[in-house]
């Protein structure tokens, strides 16, 4: 049908509609017995459909309420599968994976929003730059880490005082200087570094390799969570 599309199209219309039509079909063949099953399914209802109209029986509604149906489930390489087919893009592009977290935790309390970074075992995108106060003792050791700007009290100044002119992801610290960040509070805000969050890090090469490859996700109070797991062409 693509095919033959190309027939009323002229100029790069139709080399680029034609290209789109030789890859889906490339594509599509790992997937021909599931369309062919899928097209026999259509064809049988629509003959149904045709054979109720013309005895002049009243056809079943489409409508139908979604709390009652609950929707088709695909396995997972079937579904990477089908991504591989349907992807045009000459780029690899982002899987992303969605998530629906139950953030009940008893009855008429649910879980607050949070959020947390992981490592994958191969990374995929673009590292993230990373800002690093340590002290004067520790500073090489993050600079032989992988941290893309290191320093102590100079650098609290330069970010005190605005004229720090590099932009960064993430921004880490040892538990011995974040006690004179707090002046930074109100410049760095979410990006100031914290227990809690794991941005105070006692072993500084595994923070490093942690935060500059890892990938941040965010759960919102409703409980929906969408983030990247990898490229369409990795194994």
């Amino acid at each position: 049908k693509e095919f033959s599309r190309c027939k009323n199209m002229q100029g790069l219309s139709r080399r680029l509609h034609f290209r789109f039509a030789l890859k889906c079909y490339k594509r599509l063949q790992p997937l021909s017995s599931t369309i062919a099953a899928s097209a026999s399914a259509r064809a049988l209802d629509t003959k149904t459909r045709e054979s109720a109209r013309e005895a002049g029986k009243p056809q079943a509604s489409r409508i139908y309420m979604l709390s009652r149906h609950q929707p088709e489930v695909t396995a997972f390489p079937e579904a990477l599968r089908a991504l591989r087919a349907y992807s045009l893009s000459e780029i690899s592009e982002t899987v992303e994976v969605s998530l629906k977290v139950d953030m009940t935790l008893k009855k008429n309390k649910v879980r607050d929003p949070f959020r947390g970074s992981i490592l994958y075992p191969h990374s995929f995108g673009t590292e993230r730059k990373l800002l690093f106060f340590a002290e004067e003792s520790l500073a090489e050791e993050a600079r032989m880490a992988g941290a893309d700007l290191v320093g102590g009290e100079e650098l609290i100044a330069k970010v005190q005082e605005g004229d720090l002119d590099f932009d960064f992801d993430v921004c880490l610290a040892t538990p011995g200087i974040v006690d004179k960040l707090r002046p930074l509070q109100k410049k760095l805000r979410a990006l100031m570094p914290a227990t809690r969050r794991g941005t105070v890090v006692e072993n500084i090469a595994e923070g490093v390799a942690q935060f500059k490859r890892s990938l941040e996700y965010k759960c919102d109070k409703h409980g929906y969570l969408n983030t990247p797991i990898g490229k369409v062409e990795e194994n």
